[in-house]
């Protein structure tokens, strides 16, 4: 089994999983007219909060970076589940996710290097080069298919 055969495997398994478990949340999510775009907006409003936060309250910020970290996958993951229950899916959309998570994730990485958890090979690495890759990804992933907005890949 080849690499990318496995990786559709587990993203086809995992996705199945996730529309069980979630599927309660998502039609009430639905029913109260929450967008996925909505979501997104709410997870940039709390990684400038996460950001925010060590200015202003001196305390266990250990305790706060996963309290983060959990928070921002959680509806990281339920955005992306909105938008496919929703039939609602758009590249702008796509584009936000993608933009809000290299954000967070890499905030959350310089966060783990200026606590000493993590390094600065770390760091770099996070913020660079796998924002470009994953930035990258996103809009190969869209090749030779309509795009409603900004990205173009043809």
């Amino acid at each position: 089994m080849s690499y990318r055969n496995l990786e559709r495997t587990f993203f086809k398994s995992t996705y199945n999983m996730r529309e069980v478990l979630f599927l309660p949340l998502l039609k009430l999510l639905a029913r109260l007219k929450v967008t996925a775009n909505h979501i997104t907006f709410l997870r940039a409003i709390i990684f400038v909060f996460f950001v925010m936060y060590p200015l202003f309250v001196k305390g266990d910020l250990i305790f706060a970076s996963i309290f983060y970290f959990f928070g921002f996958w959680f509806l990281d993951t339920i955005d992306g589940q909105l938008a496919r229950h929703t039939k609602t899916s758009s590249d702008k959309g796509k584009f936000n996710d993608v933009f809000i998570d290299i954000l967070g994730y890499s905030f959350y990485i310089m966060g783990l290097a200026f606590l000493g958890v993590a390094n600065l090979f770390v760091l770099f690495f996070h913020v660079i080069i796998h924002g470009a890759v994953y930035t990258i990804s996103a809009i190969q992933k869209n090749e030779n298919q309509k795009s409603d907005w900004l990205m173009k890949p043809e």
